[in-house]
């Protein structure tokens, strides 16, 4: 950013750095002549969505003030790289835009060369961070940067985000919350039943719903997001115990109702009622990616598009060294013996199969199912749709998750699309299956390659020594009967 921007002033530097120009003769040759002298032009044409990223993270650390303290960064990801990935997103939202068109409102269009004054386009955001926190992949439509939050939880005096004001709710996504507060319990297994009274008179195994009462597993309410028994089985494990988790992951709960009254928090994460931004939605998938890849004591930090600042004065650097604020360690959330079977419920959406058929939520990304593709060690997700009193009226559609490949590479990663608004539809009777799975596609086979280039052996699973075979054992000879006979007068 501090060579694309040049914020500290003075005149524009002719002399681009071999990647930066590399990157712009590759994706923006139009643009490259003339980018070469002008950091502005670079930024807009390299960093589209990503520089308002930037400012927005650098607004909540510092306010509108930003400029008092810093006057560049380097960023977490590689400019070219993320520009290829850009170009990619957008070509899979032009064929979405094509194949629901019909299902999508007149004013809006997820093709970016259909946008015009009169049809724009619902937040597009996906980013996927490494183990460390750094996103590594970024991708936003708009100007607002509502991957951060959303505008209004903004103070306009200062321009910090205030988690307080957060009202965009996180769907079905909240159940990763409800898997962690029953896998605390280490009451349950993947085989517990929980009754729902929506449930169809044959195949309790699938994801078909009705109006029995019929005990389910567990593993099929997680796999295909049943409300019914996992409400009741969530509001066993404690509303206290269930309040606490909300804020020790940074989620809002809804505001009371017209007579005062409050939603119960097991209600609150298994509809998705707690309010979050898309950054925090990340956040939660990389605490329990850190649990489950054996990062349990390493904080997780809210994903950062900033490797380094460049600071304007020495006070600045000293606030960015408390800039430890919102990070979360895992160990304090999700416990140790409940990781086995919070791993099988998150995973259940790619992986879960009944009657030798895929069934769940990601059915359709079941090839991104761990134990069944090579190179992939972990993978959890979990799907959401948001609507408004219609259930037909899309608002926002969420997947959120994280993977390990087998060369410790590892990812955590959050799509949205929508308006974020229960007052702003954006389509009718489309879901996160439809929507958000094809997105996460591209995003996947994109962090296989990065995971190529980039492993990460110090965090995958050490291997258990095999025996020595230098130290040679002589054969064991069998001894003779007055050889026995002299032993035991020995030992006699």
């Amino acid at each position: 950013m501090f060579d694309l921007i040049a914020l500290a002033g003075g005149p524009p530097d002719p002399k681009v750095r071999p990647k930066i120009q590399e990157a712009l003769d590759r994706h923006v040759p139009a643009l490259a002549r003339r980018a070469q002298a002008n950091p502005i032009i670079r930024a807009n044409a390299l960093m589209p969505s990503a520089r308002y990223g930037i400012r927005e993270e650098m607004k909540q650390s510092y306010g509108f003030a930003w400029r008092d303290h810093v006057r560049g960064v380097t960023t977490t990801f590689a400019t070219g790289e993320n520009i290829a990935f850009r170009s990619k997103m957008a070509a899979r939202l032009a064929k979405i835009d094509t194949k629901w068109g019909d299902r999508i409102d007149v004013g809006y269009t997820l093709d970016h060369a259909k946008v015009t004054r009169d049809r724009k386009s619902p937040n597009v955001i996906v980013a996927a961070a490494n183990a460390s926190g750094e996103i590594v992949r970024y991708f936003e439509t708009g100007e607002t940067a509502a991957y951060f939050g959303s505008p209004f939880a903004r103070n306009t005096a200062t321009g910090v985000y205030d988690i307080t004001r957060e009202s965009r709710m996180v769907a079905s996504t909240g159940k990763i919350i409800a898997a962690i507060a029953i896998a605390n319990t280490r009451r349950d297994t993947t085989q517990s039943l929980y009754v729902d009274t929506q449930a169809p008179a044959r195949g309790l195994d699938t994801c078909r719903r009705g109006s029995k009462r019929y005990s389910r597993k567990a593993i099929v309410s997680f796999a295909c997001s049943l409300n019914d028994p996992l409400l009741r089985r969530t509001a066993r494990v404690g509303q206290r115990s269930v309040a606490k988790l909300i804020d020790q992951l940074g989620f809002t709960m809804p505001p009371p109702n017209a007579l005062g009254e409050g939603t119960p928090p097991s209600t609150a994460v298994v509809l998705g009622q707690v309010a979050a931004a898309p950054r925090r939605v990340h956040q939660l998938a990389g605490t329990v990616l850190g649990s489950l890849i054996g990062r349990g004591r390493t904080p997780v930090p809210l994903p950062s598009l900033v490797k380094t600042y460049d600071y304007t004065s020495l006070d600045g650097a000293a606030k960015a060294a408390r800039g430890d604020e919102g990070e979360i360690v895992p160990n304090q959330v999700i416990k140790r013996g409940g990781r086995a079977l919070l791993k099988a419920l998150l995973q259940a959406p790619l992986c879960y199969r009944a009657g030798g058929q895929t069934v769940g939520t990601l059915k359709s990304l079941h090839a991104w199912c761990a134990p069944r593709r090579k190179g992939l060690r972990l993978h959890f997700a979990k799907t959401g749709t948001q609507v408004t009193e219609y259930p037909d009226a899309t608002v926002d559609a969420w997947i959120a998750g994280g993977l390990q490949f087998t060369n410790g590479a590892a990812y955590s990663y959050v799509v949205v699309v929508g308006t974020g608004s229960v007052r702003e539809p954006w389509a009718r009777r489309l879901h996160s299956s439809q929507v958000a799975a094809p997105l996460l596609e591209v995003l996947l086979t994109d962090l296989e390659e990065h995971a190529k280039a980039n492993p990460r052996r110090d965090l995958a699973p050490r291997r258990r020594r095999a025996p020595s075979a230098s130290v040679s054992r002589q054969p064991v000879r069998a001894l003779t009967a007055a050889e026995e006979h002299k032993r035991n007068l020995k030992s006699n």
